[in-house]
């Protein structure tokens, strides 16, 4: 409150898309533009930015019989100017950075999908190039322009069996994320520029898993489990000099094994019935570090969804319940956000208007049970300042109307 802390912004988005399809072959073709104003106090400073950004998305799909080939291409343009002031309470002090950062990348990438009766073998590869550069302009001795170059080629291979309303797959992935613009401006050290130690985060995964539905038992169902391994995973922190400002650093390989479940069904006395499990075992992999064998921060191990519904007497009787395992707070593992459990209820009435026309009056009542838990983590914040809370008990009463 005292140092005016919040975000203002006007946003601009538009585009074109332009599409052309045949019998064999399809093609779409997207180009963008956004202008952006932020202003955004926080505790430590009032950062301005001004944003322009620009670019294509483009893709063609060949068919014929069972063989199909995707490629695609994309590009894009962003140059945000930035300036940092010191914030005293509320007002702009000393002027701290005072720079121009441009980014473009481009990406390239092909898939082919060939069918042998029930079985579909998939390959695909993508290449990205990613250029970044800030423009110093805070004058001074020291200049902290200065680019940097990133690219990664990324291949994947799949296969998926077909047998009735079930399918079976598995498949081999790699990817590559590169640290944001706002990953890369904020150094630890305060400094202008971009931090020179981030790199991207790169990974290599598997998965297999089935999905389909029992007719005769009215079931969907969608079972997978996954390993992926991670290489310089980024991961943020805080220091006491930076105040509320998240950095960013390589924390060395993880690995990611997990298991998610996903039940539906619509049994003659219930509208629907829905059950989905995901067990997450996200673990640091480094045994020249402190870390080796930790859980990584932010992640339950276990989540559970429950849902039901039900019409009766016209209305449409909806609870949904949510549980997550405790979470750990910082790479240490030091601190947990507890585990919790929310119920949520909604009731709904379809009111028909005309032929093409419905009101749909609603009212729900969220975390029936108040319960007070931490909705999400601030990961490795400084001063213990890890817990976001969770919104208590609360209504919410509207109407929809539907046009078909």
């Amino acid at each position: 409150i005292t140092q005016n802390a919040g975000k203002s912004y006007h946003h601009l988005v538009h585009g074109l898309t332009y599409t052309k399809s045949n019998a064999n072959s399809s093609f779409e073709s997207v180009l963008y533009h956004t202008l952006r104003s932020l202003n955004n106090p926080i505790t430590s400073s009032i950062i301005e930015i001004e944003r322009m950004n620009l670019g294509t998305r483009n893709s063609y799909q060949f068919r014929k019989d069972n063989f199909k080939l995707s490629f695609s291409a994309d590009a894009a343009y962003q140059s945000d100017d930035r300036k940092n002031w010191v914030n005293r309470t509320g007002n702009k002090g000393n002027l701290t950075v005072d720079q121009v950062e441009r980014v473009g990348s481009m990406g390239i990438a092909a898939i082919a999908n060939y069918s042998i009766g029930q079985l579909t073998i998939t390959s695909g590869v993508r290449n990205d190039w990613l250029y970044f550069e800030a423009i110093d302009s805070f004058g001074g001795q020291l200049d902290a322009s200065g680019s940097r170059w990133m690219n990664a080629l990324s291949p994947q291979i799949g296969l998926t069996y077909q047998y009735g309303y079930n399918t079976i797959y598995t498949g081999i992935t790699t990817s590559f994320e590169s640290p944001t613009t706002t990953e890369l401006v904020n150094r630890p050290d305060l400094s202008r520029g971009f931090n020179p130690d981030l790199d991207p985060e790169r990974s290599v995964g598997v998965e297999v898993g089935v999905r389909g539905q029992l007719l005769e038992y009215n079931i969907d169902y969608d079972m997978a489990v996954f390993n992926i391994n991670v290489t310089d995973r980024l991961s943020s922190f805080q220091t006491e000099a930076g105040g509320d400002r998240t950095f960013f650093q390589n924390i060395g390989e993880t690995v990611q094994q997990g298991l998610e479940i996903m039940i539906s069904w619509s049994p003659e006395y219930l509208s629907d019935l829905s059950v989905a499990y995901t067990l997450s075992d996200f673990r640091f992999k480094d045994p020249q570090s402190s870390l080796d064998g930790n859980t990584l921060p932010g992640i339950p191990k276990h989540a559970f969804r429950l849902q039901l519904g039900k019409n009766l007497w016209g209305y449409n009787l909806q609870t949904v319940g949510l549980y997550h395992s405790k979470v750990y707070t910082n790479n240490s593992n030091s601190v947990t956000a507890s585990e919790y459990l929310l119920i949520h209820g909604r009731i709904s009435k379809s009111v028909e208007i005309t032929k093409s026309a419905r009101l749909i009056p609603y009212f729900a009542v969220n975390n029936i049970l108040d319960t007070s838990y931490s909705s999400s983590v601030s990961i490795n914040a400084f001063g213990n300042r890890f817990f976001e809370p969770g919104i208590p008990r609360n209504l919410t009463v509207g109407i929809s109307l539907l046009i078909d």
